[in-house]
C-alpha cells in the first residue's frame, strides 16, 4: 500500500511539472497555501464570533436591569 502511495505522489509530482513548468509551480504552491491559511482563518475567526456571541447572550440573560422608581 505505502509503494502505491509513494508511487502515486511521484506520478503526480512528475505531472505538475510537466503541465505547469518548474517556473509557475512555486506560484502554484504559494497560491494554494494562501488560499488554505484564508480558509482556515476564516474558520477560526467564525468560530471566535459565535463564542462571543454565546458570551455576551449568557451575560445579558444573567444579568438584572435595574428596575426604575419614581419619587
Amino acid at each position: 500500500m505505502k509503494d502505491c502511495f509513494n508511487l502515486c505522489i511521484c506520478w503526480l509530482s512528475s505531472e505538475l511539472l510537466l503541465v505547469f513548468g518548474p517556473k509557475k509551480l512555486p506560484e502554484l504552491g504559494k497560491g494554494i497555501g494562501e488560499g488554505i491559511r484564508g480558509f482556515k482563518t476564516a474558520m477560526h475567526g467564525e468560530e471566535q464570533a459565535s463564542a462571543a456571541r454565546e458570551q455576551q447572550t449568557s451575560s445579558s440573560n444573567t444579568e438584572s436591569s435595574p428596575t426604575s422608581t419614581c419619587v
